[in-house]
């Protein structure tokens, strides 16, 4: 409860009004959906409120690890929330009626060095991620670092510890989950590195390759333009 009560609403872009993609398909970004990648667009949360919740996120007295998928799932792949606007009109007869207008939203988190810290403590946790999730994490990585090249409001997240220690810590913690992504399993490779076997819905459907997972990692590692760029490609390479 807490999570989707508390947690979740402080780091979700309330600028952020695209519906027309679910987790599974999050790698698809329309242009609309532009200030998903733009912090300009975002209202950051503050830094004292990220450093409570990756310390809540730390500690498995505070938040259990069964809560944590949902968290991240949230955080990743978006929340869907509802709106409403009355609208005054005024009829030929002077009468005036009110007509409610209903849009539907959806919420993400946008990566920024302030934010990134609460998911690089959830990856350390290991909590077991769906399929769903771990393909949008990939896929998230991509266009972070894809978008970089042309959008000097981001181009700073190739020279990032903080982006890259969030990098870091999802290849080390979800290798074989991912590894078994790229070959086509269908329950993801048993989940994380740890042994558990992973969370999903059915596998990898509709029109996501599966197969490309390691190779967009690595080339996202190698746009790196710091240190951690060849520790994670030395980590992609063994898979």
């Amino acid at each position: 409860e807490c999570v989707d009560s508390l947690l979740l609403p402080i780091l979700l872009d309330t600028t952020t009004t695209t519906t027309t993609h679910d987790c599974h398909n999050n790698h698809k970004v329309i242009k609309s959906d532009v200030s998903k990648l733009q912090p300009s667009l975002y209202e950051e949360p503050s830094q004292p409120q990220c450093d409570l919740i990756t310390k809540v996120i730390k500690s498995s007295s505070m938040i259990p690890l069964d809560c944590i998928p949902h968290f991240v799932s949230g955080l990743v792949c978006g929340i869907h929330t509802n709106s409403s606007v009355n609208e005054n009109n005024t009829s030929t007869n002077d009468t005036t009626t009110t007509t409610t207008l209903t849009t539907t939203a959806k919420k993400y988190m946008i990566w920024t060095d302030v934010t990134l810290p609460i998911l690089t403590a959830c990856f350390n946790r290991k909590p077991i991620l769906s399929d769903d999730v771990i393909i949008s994490l990939c896929y998230e990585i991509e266009r972070y670092v894809s978008y970089s090249k042309t959008t000097a409001a981001i181009a700073t997240v190739t020279k990032s510890v903080k982006f890259s220690a969030m990098f870091h810590a999802f290849v080390t913690k979800y290798g074989a989950q991912i590894k078994g992504l790229s070959r086509g399993d269908s329950d993801g490779g048993g989940g994380t590195n740890d042994g558990r076997g992973s969370s999903n819905s059915g596998g990898v459907g509709g029109d996501v390759d599966g197969s490309r997972l390691i190779s967009i990692l690595q080339e996202s590692a190698k746009q790196l333009k710091i240190f951690m760029g060849k520790t994670i490609l030395s980590v992609l390479k063994k898979l």
